[in-house]
């Protein structure tokens, strides 16, 4: 079931427990993703001599380089969340949130990316399975016949 997304964000500004939350969560999908990706790699790992054998060699490689490419984009998308919460803190203290339009602005960006980045990294989790399936079955049917 995909998460309802409220689209208002565009026609007000979020208030600061709103701005926060979003960073914290951003941080959370993150280490996730993070901890999922080394599970993807052991599962390619794993599965490799079937993967071969059943015409994946290419998809593995190819599926491989993206892993590792977003392992290094959520480590740049963690450093630059972490630097907007501590921007955040500072405009806090300062109670200039709200005013600050290119904080704000700063913000979606980030939203944004992090959008992105999630829909990017879902696409290559069901490509992932979907091979990890296909060379599975592939292997039964042989050991069948």
């Amino acid at each position: 079931m995909k998460s309802k997304i409220i689209r208002d964000w565009d026609s007000r500004v979020k208030n600061v427990d709103e701005l926060h939350q979003d960073a914290r969560l951003w941080l959370s999908e993150i280490a996730f993703i993070k901890d999922e990706i080394e599970f993807l790699r052991h599962l390619l790992a794993s599965n490799y001599l079937d993967l071969i054998s059943s015409q994946f060699k290419k998809e593995v490689e190819v599926l491989t380089k993206d892993l590792e490419g977003k392992k290094i984009l959520g480590k740049e998308l963690r450093k630059a969340i972490s630097g907007h919460e501590k921007i955040l803190s500072g405009l806090i203290a300062t109670k200039s949130v709200e005013s600050n339009t290119h904080f704000l602005e700063q913000h979606k960006e980030l939203e944004r990316a992090m959008l992105k980045y999630f829909k990017k990294y879902r696409k290559i989790k069901r490509t992932i399975f979907r091979i990890t399936e296909q060379a599975r079955k592939r292997k039964k049917q042989k050991k069948l016949t």
